[in-house]
Order: structure tokens, then C-alpha cells, then sequence
């Protein structure tokens, strides 16, 4: 009788137990089905321009779950991308499902996209005067700041490893409070770090390396228009503006939103040109307002420049 009862008992509990192990392997297969799906989305999120789509919203064929991949034997998985959660996030979703079963595991990830240049200008050493002024974005510097004429503003706000200096005949001081042993004249230095206008012996971050978009799209618009918007050597856009000037040929393409990227110097004076200027040189600016202006939306951010 006892041994009648006890191996019923155990063939009972070897049937159990690899049941249980067939529906953990099962469980295991929809979770790496799951894994392949992330793999895939971090893939497609690395190719040119994607981020970029993703981020602002845009949905990408085959990554909005909307096609479901079977390139996996025993099961298939599909993907999402969505904008966020916080700034500069992506999240990728997907869930893999076991064919057998129909057994379905789903993970979540999150990732983040380090910001690139963080500063409308950012460069080794600045030095700006003229009608020059930076809006909507700081100017950060790896040594001094110096400012003069209408570029020695209380506005944007401005960075710099070592001082922020002005013109002898401005009164304006952007630099140590009173404990340092200057007089500052723009703050307050009471005003929350973030959006007080100076920070000087601030510990500004090495220039990133650049996006190598910048370079391929000045190329591109070289070798498209025949006009020099990338060059080995230095750039010079004295006298390009909208309507006249003396830069031809770019004065015909002042209005319009292009790459500018030079191996070499940059100068850049009396000129009204619009876009993004990238020069792995030294950048020269002395500029006063030339051409027609040009309608612009502020990014979100924008009022922190202007706090103080």
C-alpha cells in the first residue's frame, strides 16, 4: 500500500515539475523574441537621421507596431518607437510572442541622447564686437569671453573657463561678484545659477565631436549649387547679405537656412547670412546688420536668456 501510494505520487510530481520547465523554456522564448525586437529598434535608431524623426513625433514604417517580423524561428515580434518620456529620450516597445503558445512577453526600454553643442556659440576663445548678438542660445568659451559695442549685451547668457571681459569703455561687468574682488554689474548674483547671465571660471565642457551630418549636407549643397558652403580651406562671408554685398556668390543665398562648414578660418562681417556655421579654425566676427531680417520661432528655451 505504501509503495501503491508513493509512486503515483512521484510520477505526479516529475510530470508536474517538466511541465512546469516546457512553460518556463516557452516563457523564456516570447522574452528573447521580446530582446530581438530591442536589438532591432537600437539598430534602426542608429542610422542616419532617425532619432531625429522618432523624437519629433514622426512615425517610421515597421517600428510604429505596425509589421510584425518573424525572422526568429518559434515565435515573431513587433516594435514601437514613441518620443520620450523626458527630454532627448526615445522609447522603444516590444513584444515577442511565442508561436506554441501564443505566450507573450513584452519589454520596455528607454534611451537618452547625449546633447551635442549646448551653446548657440561655443568656441576656444571669444571675442565679438561690432553689432554682433548671440539670441536665444548661451556663448560658451574654453578660455575668455570678450565682448564689446553692441556685443556686450545682459543677454544670452555666457560661460567661459576663465573671465568674461568688456571693452574698457563699457560699464558693464559680467564677471566675479564683489567677494572676488571686481564690482559686477549684471546678476543679480543672488538669481538661481541657471539663469543668472554670467558664469565665469565655470567649468564649460570640451567641444563635442560634431554630428558628421553638418559636413555631408555642406558637401552636398556644394557640389549642387557650385556655391562654396563647404571648403578645405577658410570661408569668408564679409559683405553677404540678401540683396547686395560683396561675397558672390554667397549673398545670393544669405535668406536662406544653409550649412556653412570650413576645414579652416571663418570671417565672418558686415553680413546677414542665416543657418549654421561650423569652422574647425579660428572664427572672426565683426559684423553690423546688413539685408532683410528674417522670421524665425524661438525654441522652447528660449527665455532663459533673458531672465536677468
Amino acid at each position: 500500500m505504501i509503495i501503491g501510494v508513493v509512486i503515483p505520487a512521484l510520477v505526479y510530481m516529475s510530470s508536474f515539475e517538466a511541465k512546469a520547465i516546457v512553460k518556463e523554456t516557452k516563457s523564456i522564448r516570447a522574452f528573447h523574441l521580446a530582446e530581438a525586437g530591442i536589438d532591432r529598434g537600437i539598430f534602426k535608431l542608429n542610422e542616419t537621421g532617425i532619432w531625429d524623426t522618432v523624437y519629433e513625433g514622426t512615425a517610421v514604417t515597421g517600428y510604429n507596431g505596425d509589421i510584425t517580423y518573424s525572422d526568429i524561428e518559434g515565435g515573431e515580434y513587433r516594435i514601437k518607437f514613441s518620443s520620450g518620456p523626458e527630454v532627448n529620450q526615445i522609447t522603444i516597445k516590444a513584444s515577442g510572442k511565442d508561436k506554441t503558445t501564443n505566450e507573450s512577453r513584452t519589454i520596455q526600454a528607454i534611451y537618452y541622447k547625449a546633447i551635442g553643442v549646448t551653446s548657440a556659440l561655443t568656441a576656444g576663445a571669444v571675442n565679438a564686437g561690432g553689432n554682433f548678438i548671440v539670441h536665444w542660445g548661451p556663448i560658451s568659451s574654453l578660455a575668455n569671453i570678450v565682448l564689446s559695442g553692441s556685443a556686450d549685451n545682459f543677454f544670452p547668457r555666457k560661460y567661459a573657463r576663465v573671465h568674461i571681459y568688456d571693452s574698457p569703455s563699457s560699464s558693464h561687468d559680467h564677471d566675479s561678484p564683489p567677494s572676488e574682488g571686481t564690482t559686477q554689474t549684471s546678476g543679480p548674483a543672488w538669481c538661481d545659477d541657471e539663469y543668472r547671465e554670467w558664469h565665469d571660471q565655470y567649468d564649460v565642457p570640451d567641444i563635442p565631436e560634431l554630428n558628421n551630418n553638418y559636413k555631408t549636407d555642406a558637401q552636398a549643397y556644394t557640389t549642387a549649387t557650385g556655391i562654396p558652403t563647404y571648403t578645405t580651406g577658410n570661408i569668408d562671408l564679409t559683405g553677404a547679405y540678401d540683396g547686395g554685398g560683396s561675397a558672390a556668390p554667397f549673398n545670393a543665398i544669405a535668406n536662406i537656412f544653409t550649412t556653412y562648414y570650413a576645414e579652416g578660418n571663418a570671417t565672418v562681417k558686415s553680413c546677414n547670412a542665416v543657418g549654421v556655421l561650423i569652422c574647425k579654425g579660428n572664427l572672426n566676427i565683426d559684423t553690423s546688420n546688413k539685408g532683410s531680417n528674417y522670421d524665425a520661432t524661438p525654441h522652447s528655451n528660449a527665455w532663459k536668456e533673458y531672465v536677468v
